[in-house]
């Protein structure tokens, strides 16, 4: 995803990236786009927001058709851990029962890139799954 943006913005860092997206309210797709203020196009600041397919975008220029062109490649196959890194026993509501429990971890990430053309530089999907165990006799 950096290198997408370094396209953009030639100078952006992975910290710059992350305090972005730590900043961002929790969201089923989110949209990474430039934001010009010079006549000339240059100097761009990188902005995220929320997609939603059912409202306009952010900026007036990406309202055209996005005609993505690229296809999903699995980039990460987060393998099954268990209670890692979703350990939060101590807040289940009713209290905390005395049986054997634990969590399953597992996900993947996919990454489709785009060439730009459509305005589209590419798609990240993550998807995970938790699943909470409950082990009574």
């Amino acid at each position: 995803m950096l290198q997408r943006i370094k396209e953009i913005k030639h100078d952006y860092t992975m910290g710059e990236l992350m305090g972005m997206l730590q900043k961002v309210p929790p969201a089923p797709a989110y949209i990474i786009y430039p934001v010009y203020s010079s006549q000339d196009k240059t100097d761009p600041k990188i902005k995220i927001a929320p997609y939603d397919p059912q409202q306009p975008l952010p900026e007036a220029w990406m309202n055209s058709p996005i005609m993505f062109d690229g296809i999903d490649k699995l980039i990460v196959d987060e393998h099954e851990q268990r209670d890692e890194p979703n350990y939060c026993w101590p807040q289940i509501i009713g209290g905390n029962p005395d049986c054997e429990k634990y969590t399953q971890v597992s996900g993947k990430v996919m990454w489709a890139p785009g060439t730009g053309f459509g305005p589209c530089l590419g798609i990240l999907k993550i998807s995970r799954t938790t699943i909470s165990n409950f082990i009574t006799e």
